[in-house]
C-alpha cells in the first residue's frame, strides 16, 4: 500500500532525485529521494522502470501505460478516445440497418395485409358458391 509520485516527467528519470510518498499508515504526503536502481535489479520491473527510494531502503517500479502492479506485472486496458471518423461510421451503420429493418418490416406488413386478403376473398368467393348451391337445392 505504497503510493509514489515521481515530481519528474515519464522520460526524466535519470534527472529525477525526489518523489511524494504516501503508505497505508502514514496518509501524509512525504517527499522522499530517489535513484535509479543497481544493474542487477534492472529486471526488477516486468513493464517499467526501476527506482530505489533512498528514504525507506526499498525498490520500486515506475509502471509503462498501460501496467500496473508492485512490479508492473498487471496488464490495463488502455482506452482511448473514439475518433470522429470512428464516431461517424457507427452511427451511419446504425442509421442504415434501422433504415433496412423499417424497409423490411413495411414490405413484410404489406406482403401480410394481401396474403389475408387474399383469404378472405377466397373465403368469400368459397361462401358465396355455398349459398347459391344451397338455394339451387332448396328450389
Amino acid at each position: 500500500g505504497t503510493t509514489v509520485i515521481p515530481s519528474c516527467g515519464p522520460s526524466d528519470v535519470d534527472n529525477c532525485t525526489t518523489a511524494l510518498i504516501q503508505t497505508e499508515h502514514s496518509p501524509r504526503v512525504a517527499q522522499v529521494a530517489i535513484t535509479r536502481c543497481e544493474a542487477e535489479m534492472k529486471d526488477y520491473c516486468f513493464h517499467g522502470q526501476c527506482m530505489y527510494l533512498v528514504d525507506l531502503k526499498e525498490h520500486y517500479c515506475r509502471c509503462d501505460l498501460g501496467y500496473s502492479g508492485v512490479r508492473c506485472v498487471h496488464s490495463e486496458l488502455v482506452t482511448q478516445p473514439l475518433s470522429t471518423e470512428y464516431v461517424a461510421l457507427t452511427v451511419t451503420v446504425i442509421l442504415f440497418v434501422l433504415i433496412a429493418i423499417s424497409v423490411a418490416s413495411y414490405y413484410f406488413y404489406r406482403w401480410y395485409q394481401n396474403k389475408q386478403r387474399q383469404v378472405s376473398l377466397e373465403f368469400s368467393t368459397e361462401a358465396d358458391a355455398q349459398e347459391k348451391k344451397s338455394k339451387l337445392l332448396h328450389v
